[in-house]
């Protein structure tokens, strides 16, 4: 056992303004700025007709599943 075992690594995940970012005229739902803890750089998270991805990484890209789950701890509270 380690002290990351203890300790979860904390996970930010900061909406971005869509229109102001994309435009007016964009099909993107949402936009969100994701960093890990212990990770280097961040991760830009869409969510557009084609579903949610990272844009450097694909939709199998752990910082989605972080995005997804803001998205639902805000849709219940």
């Amino acid at each position: 056992m380690n002290q990351f075992d203890l300790f979860p690594e904390r996970v930010t995940v900061e909406p971005v303004d869509t229109r102001a970012a994309a435009g007016d005229r964009s099909k993107v739902k949402a936009i969100y700025v994701v960093q890990f803890e212990r990770q280097p750089g961040k991760h830009q998270v869409f969510h557009d007709r084609h579903g949610w991805y990272c844009a450097d990484h694909g939709p199998k890209c752990p910082a989605v599943q972080a995005a997804k789950s803001r998205v639902r701890r805000n849709a219940d509270s």
